[in-house]
C-alpha cells in the first residue's frame, strides 16, 4: 500500500474512531474498545467473537457512506448475526449541528451521510452533534450486548 494510501485510511480511521463512540457496557465499565482500521472497527467480545463494525456505503461506490453494518463473527463458526443500522433511522434533522442546502436527491432519501474522496472523510452537508449520535450508539451498543 502506497503512503498516500495510508495516510487516507488513517485519516478515515480517526474519523471513525472520534464520531463512532460506544457507550459502556455497564455504569463505569470501560468502553467496548472498538479499534478502527479505515472504515472497520473490531470490538472483540466474549466466547471468541468479535463484532466487525463496517461504515457501510449503500450506494456501490458512490462514496456516500450512509449506515453501520455489524456483523458478530465467533472465531471458528464465522457470522453468527448481521444487522445494518441506517444512520436516517436513528439521527434525525433536530441533532444536526449545522446544516446547509441539499444539493442531491440522494439527501432526500438519506440526509445523513459521510462524503469520501481520495482526501476527505467527513459528514457531507448536515453535521450530526454527540447528543444526535447517541441514538445510533446506544443501538449498536444494545446490539452488542445481546451477544455478550
Amino acid at each position: 500500500m502506497s503512503t498516500a494510501s495510508n495516510t487516507y485510511a488513517r485519516k478515515r480511521a480517526l474519523f471513525c474512531s472520534g464520531a463512532f463512540s460506544f457507550a459502556p457496557r455497564l455504569a463505569n465499565a470501560p468502553d467496548w474498545g472498538c479499534e478502527w482500521l479505515d472504515t472497520t472497527g473490531l470490538v472483540r467480545m466474549l466466547k471468541d467473537r468479535v463484532a466487525r463494525i463496517q461504515v457501510t456505503d449503500a450506494y456501490a461506490s458512490s462514496g456516500h457512506f450512509n449506515a453501520i453494518d455489524v456483523k458478530i463473527v465467533h472465531k471458528t463458526n464465522g457470522v453468527i448475526d448481521s444487522k445494518t443500522f441506517r444512520f436516517r433511522d436513528y439521527i434525525t434533522e433536530a441533532t444536526v449541528s449545522e446544516a446547509v442546502g441539499r444539493a442531491s436527491p440522494l439527501d432526500r432519501v438519506d440526509p445523513f451521510y459521510i462524503w469520501a474522496d481520495r482526501e476527505n472523510f467527513e459528514w457531507y452537508m448536515a453535521t450530526p452533534t454527540k447528543e444526535g449520535l447517541r441514538n445510533l450508539m446506544s443501538a449498536i451498543d444494545l446490539y452488542l450486548n445481546t451477544f455478550e
